[in-house]
């Protein structure tokens, strides 16, 4: 898949499938949380690879403040794609709603 096109050809509003919860820390940690990610699925945070789902899976990861991009791509299951907006000291708990239709339920 060209990653470039899959980008261009994304609507500017976030998808509003996933479940999100929001923490301030009092350290200056600061970052996201995935969970509930398909092992298999390669995940880009700002058009970058990140890793699969069994390697991102429930770790933290340091982002700095600001907008992110989020896409999840896995076999089987529908592109996930997603905006957050970062504070300053805050980690974002994601789980994405991925959608595969060939097993027959969503993630």
């Amino acid at each position: 898949m060209n990653l470039r096109r899959f980008f261009a050809c994304l609507p500017l509003c976030p998808l509003a499938l996933a479940a999100c919860t929001h923490v301030t820390l009092a350290s200056s940690r600061q970052g996201i949380v995935l969970e509930g990610l398909p092992p298999t699925a390669q995940v880009y945070v700002d058009r970058k690879y990140w890793g699969t789902g069994a390697e991102v899976e429930a770790m933290p990861r340091q982002l700095s403040t600001g907008r992110h991009e989020l896409l999840i791509i896995a076999p089987g299951c529908l592109p996930y794609y997603g905006i957050l907006h970062l504070k300053a000291n805050e980690l974002i708990r994601r789980r994405p709603g991925m959608f595969c239709p060939r097993e027959g339920k969503g993630t």
